[in-house]
């Protein structure tokens, strides 16, 4: 979806209308690496629902979706609008 570099976002629209996003930093330092939900093919909305496919851990957020991504990591999510 989004290649800028040593930060990359991927995206996977899923059957029950959420996207599942890949945050991804290559680079040799901690980053934050962040991107729109409407970007994604999510619809806009007020707020989002975010799952954390490694820990499974829920949260909000709003109108950005960005994460600290360690070296050579990645953190992946699932995204549900909230209305």
């Amino acid at each position: 979806m989004r290649d800028d570099g040593d930060q990359e976002v991927w995206a996977k629209p899923m059957s029950d209308g959420s996207v599942t996003i890949v945050l991804l930093n290559r680079g040799d330092a901690p980053s934050t690496v962040g991107v729109r939900p409407d970007e994604t093919g999510l619809p806009l909305a007020s707020g989002y629902r975010l799952r954390d496919l490694w820990t499974g851990e829920e949260t909000r957020t709003g109108t950005l979706v960005e994460a600290e991504v360690p070296v050579h990591d990645v953190v992946v999510y699932r995204i549900w609008p909230t209305e």
